[in-house]
């Protein structure tokens, strides 16, 4: 018996029959399922419809519970931000509204100093409700996690000490072998939403800045305000794009009302904003606080920003794996970014060291000789030999962060090309500029310093209101022309792989790797026969991110077949590389062929396919551009 997926509009919610094996016997009655086919002839199976509005909720409940590494990893990782949520709250209360610091510093007691100001009072106030409402949020996925749980035991046949070492592509498989989907389906369901916002950040479509900050930013509050104002506006309760955004006849009324929501919430955004603010300074302060306190030189360590990370991300790349990918750079691009000393910021850091490392030795080398001095020698009124040597090797450390070693080898290019390999994104204009302080700073705001992105985040909660209400009103109308220019349904575009049956729906048309509409021909896609040439620039993803997340996604899942059009620019692609690389026409197919159709991809394989399909797409262009 073959399985089926039971999935559309017209099929009522069924709930799970009793007629199965006694593996599956005892899951919950109201779990959301897809046939579970045992291989072995002998066992029954099971015959277990979803209807199409659940689908998306299971997937990506299947991914979050992989993600979070199973059902009492994700319960005890919850239930610690609940408790450290509360200790932010009731510490902050303490420390504002409940402490008479003239007293203290006065009388040194803290018995003493204990007092409730009404300031206490507004701060539990505000942020209790905050709380209670996590704590419900907590309560009701309990019941989720456990259908989840018994999906995996049950169904799936994973066990919860294999899902934290299980690779997701094997839960793919075991979900593919229940139903009629495959690892391209499953992902742009998974990530419709990722998918979509990565082709208006590809496209430029958001403009996250406003006339006072010109910095393209995104941060926390700026990214939970797009998925609240656009995806909740455009998508249904099912996860799915509303049919009404599909085409252009009340293009006008549509881009109305999203301005109308973009103002509503930066009002919103606007009167909350102090709480948000003083929640985000407490919640900074405890967090970063024990890690600077054990490592002061970690002021000066850096991470991607979180819209370098979007940019970064291929189209159906899962944010697991991306993050993996990027894991792999970071050692790379701190040496990178230390290849360019700012020679005066390192005479002034050689200073500050010398003098300040000179002090707290001489302090040190006094509490050796007599260890009395360390708490009874005062240097200045009130503070004794252990606060200077607390304060001056703090100093020393910060100052040391910011001074290259002196072992390292310049060599930016190669550096930036090697990055470029984790990161995926190398722009036209760094071609030939790899050495410039143009490419390095660019680079630099990508991979900015970690107090620096959390200013960002303290200052974005005061630019989001008004990058809602002056900046993203403007954008309104090329943000419905999107959806509605770059959404294809990909049951209609993959029509002829028989592996690929179900209602999926409509995603962006990018993710759907749809060469027909999204084509670029300067990544030798194809394009359609008497496509407007002003539209044909509207809904071709900029610097061929299409064309290359194709070939990543194709690469990571080697035994996928893609329609036609697709397997198609894989050959073409495979053509470009034989002539540019000068190499035998025979030995080239057959390493090509071994490199994309075995099943045990090497990363360093792809990543040398990618990195070689980049460059020869570069060089085409450039050719192009120059006749």
């Amino acid at each position: 018996m073959d399985s089926i997926f039971h999935i559309g509009t017209d099929i009522p919610y069924k709930k799970i029959r009793d007629n199965y094996h006694n593996n599956i016997d005892d899951i919950d009655d109201d779990i959301p399922m897809m046939n579970y086919v045992n291989n072995a002839a002998s066992v029954p199976t099971i015959d277990i419809n979803i209807n199409d509005m659940e689908l998306d909720k299971f997937l990506i409940n299947i991914y979050e519970y992989y993600v979070g590494g199973g059902l009492w990893t994700i319960l005890l990782r919850n239930f610690i931000n609940l408790i450290i949520l509360a200790y932010v709250i009731i510490f902050s209360t303490f420390l504002i509204g409940c402490i008479d610091y003239h007293n203290l510093f006065l009388n040194y007691n803290i018995g003493q100093s204990i007092v409730i100001y009404p300031i206490a009072y507004v701060i539990m106030f505000t942020f209790s409700p905050f709380w209670i409402w996590h704590l419900i949020y907590f309560l009701f996925q309990i019941k989720s996690l456990f259908k989840t749980h018994q999906i995996y035991i049950k169904v799936l046949q994973i066990s919860e000490v294999d899902i934290e070492t299980i690779q997701w592509n094997d839960v793919v498989k075991k979900i593919m072998a229940i139903s009629k989907l495959n690892q391209y389906s499953i992902a742009n369901i998974i990530l419709r939403k990722d998918n979509y916002l990565m082709g208006l950040l590809n496209k430029e479509l958001l403009k996250l800045t406003n006339s006072w900050f010109t910095k393209q930013v995104l941060t926390t509050s700026l990214t939970w305000n797009l998925s609240v104002t656009i995806f909740d506006f455009f998508f249904d309760r099912r996860n799915r794009l509303l049919n009404k955004f599909l085409s252009k006849e009340q293009r006008e009324t549509h881009t109305q009302n999203l301005k109308k929501r973009f103002m509503i919430f930066g009002i919103f955004n606007l009167v909350f904003s102090p709480f948000i603010i003083f929640f985000l300074l407490m919640h900074f302060v405890f967090k970063y606080g024990e890690e600077f306190y054990k490592n002061p030189g970690s002021i000066a360590s850096r991470e991607y920003t979180p819209l370098a990370k979007l940019l970064m991300r291929e189209f159906n790349e899962y944010p697991h794996s991306f993050d993996k990918r990027l894991r792999g750079s970071v050692a790379k691009a701190d040496t990178y970014i230390k290849q360019y000393p700012f020679e005066k910021i390192t005479i002034i850091a050689h200073f500050i060291s010398f003098i300040s490392g000179s002090i707290a030795f001489v302090l040190a080398v006094f509490t050796i000789i007599d260890d009395n001095i360390l708490l009874q020698l005062e240097i200045t009124p009130g503070r004794s030999v252990l606060f200077y040597l607390g304060l001056f090797s703090t100093i020393f450390a910060i100052a040391r962060s910011f001074i290259p070693t002196e072992s390292f080898v310049f060599d930016p290019k190669s550096l930036i090309s090697e990055i470029a390999v984790y990161t995926h994104y190398f722009p036209l204009h760094w071609r030939n500029k790899l050495h410039s302080h143009q490419v390095r700073n660019e680079f630099s705001a990508m991979y900015e310093y970690k107090i620096v992105i959390f200013l960002m985040e303290f200052l974005g909660v005061i630019t989001t209101p008004f990058i809602l209400c002056f900046t993203l009103t403007k954008c309104s109308q090329d943000i419905v022309d999107f959806f509605c220019e770059c959404s294809v349904n990909i049951d209609n575009i993959n029509s002829q792989n028989t592996n690929n049956i179900g209602y999926v729906g409509h995603v962006c048309s990018f993710a759907a790797f749809d060469f027909n509409k999204n084509g670029d021909s300067m990544y030798d896609s194809l394009v359609m026969n008497g496509i407007d040439k002003d539209m044909d620039k509207k809904i071709i993803s900029k610097g061929g991110k299409m064309e290359q997340s194709f070939l990543y996604f194709k690469t990571n899942n080697p035994d996928w077949t893609p329609n036609r059009e697709g397997q198609e620019y894989v050959d073409r692609i495979n053509r470009s590389l034989f002539i540019s690389n000068d190499e035998h026409l025979d030995m080239q197919i057959n390493k090509s062929k071994e490199l994309t159709n075995n099943n045990g991809t090497n990363p360093g394989d792809y990543i040398s396919v990618l990195d070689k399909i980049y460059q020869s797409n570069i060089r085409d262009m450039d050719n192009s551009m120059n006749v």
